[in-house]
């Protein structure tokens, strides 16, 4: 036991008495800052309840706009929705009776004889008011750089031509594209009435009302943002084909030592493809783009993943164009062939740590 104690006490000495040089610096005053969403509408924040659009005296073929701007008063890029919600027709003020043009047939009253005839020839025992059926509705948006919407367009699109159905498109949130730190956007809406319309729908009435959201770009776990790319019709508008399932999605982290992405998409055709940020200037053929990644598609579709160092990109445009239409080696468009390629619904923005 004391041969114990003393090799113990041995040891407690050894240690005690063991040196080692060293230096301590010490970062003082560091702050963690979250940034902000948010976006005013027509210099409205929050946007005025009591001021609502009205839409009147339209007939069949005219039409009347409804254009909002948008402005990025936040920090940070902030991605702009639309949804209309809240959508009721009814028969408007009705002060014709139209027991006067068949007491048989309608027993309520319209807002004109010519509706009551109309809707007595339908031998409907209550009003046909569903005029949301026939308000065909246009879409598009353009972005600017600068608060009061002025200067070069940074990027536009057109999501609905005035050939889509209100009824049909309403429901859900349509995604209008991205607004940059101090950006501004144009939203630009057109409702029509149906050149078809027939009387049954005269004096009808819709109300409704909009929402916009706009939401930080990076919404996964890990910094990831999702952007869609369509196919486009061609000149004037370039309106998004939205319904034939044709379309991409590329989801990618927001910031990083390089650009980390995963890629898929339904193609057109089979066969290879190369997805291309298009790069600074912007525009066709693109001449400082930068290859991404390529697959061949099978059955109409292909799939990848790649990190790429691209250096950071601010509001950039991402496109699916067949290989046989791109050198990499110069990193230019060779060909053009609309009806293969897939495009940007919404800038990216991606910035290199």
């Amino acid at each position: 036991m004391s041969l114990s104690i003393i090799a113990a006490a041995g040891a407690i000495v050894a240690t005690a008495t063991t040196a080692y040089f060293s230096d301590t610096e010490t970062s003082t005053g560091n702050t963690f800052t979250a940034g902000t969403i948010d976006i005013s509408v027509d210099n409205q924040n929050p946007w005025e309840e009591s001021n609502p659009y009205t839409l009147g005296d339209l007939k069949p073929g005219e039409s009347d706009n409804i254009n909002l701007t948008v402005r990025n008063v936040g920090t940070n890029p902030v991605k702009v929705s639309k949804k209309l919600t809240g959508m009721a027709g009814d028969g408007g003020t009705n002060i014709y009776d139209c027991a006067l043009v068949n007491s048989n047939c309608i027993a309520y009253d319209a807002s004109s004889e010519p509706e009551c005839v109309a809707e007595c020839g339908l031998n409907t025992a209550t009003p046909t008011n569903n005029i949301e059926t026939q308000v065909l509705y246009s879409l598009d948006v353009e972005v600017y750089n600068s608060q009061d919407c002025t200067g070069d367009k940074a990027w536009w699109q057109t999501i609905y031509t005035d050939e889509d159905n209100l009824a049909s498109i309403y429901t859900d949130y349509v995604k209008l594209g991205t607004i940059p730190v101090s950006g501004c956007m144009k939203v630009n809406q057109t409702y029509k009435l149906n050149p078809l319309a027939d009387n049954q729908f005269q004096g009808d009435r819709l109300t409704f009302n909009m929402e916009l959201k706009g939401e930080q770009l990076a919404q996964g776990e890990e910094g990831e943002d999702t952007v869609t790319l369509e196919n486009k019709g061609g000149a004037p508008d370039w309106a998004i084909n939205s319904t034939d399932g044709i379309n991409g999605v590329l989801e990618y982290k927001t910031t990083g030592d390089t650009f980390d992405f995963d890629f898929s998409a339904n193609t057109a055709s089979n066969q290879a493809y190369t997805l291309i940020y298009v790069g600074g200037d912007g525009n066709y053929p693109a001449g400082s783009s930068i290859k991404l990644g390529e697959a061949t598609a099978s059955s109409n579709h292909l799939s990848f993943t790649g990190n790429i160092d691209t250096g950071s990109i601010v509001d950039g445009k991402v496109w699916l164009i067949p290989s046989s239409d791109y050198d990499s080696g110069n990193t230019i468009m060779t060909g053009w062939h609309n009806d293969q390629n897939l495009y940007e619904t919404s800038q990216i923005n991606y910035t290199k740590n």
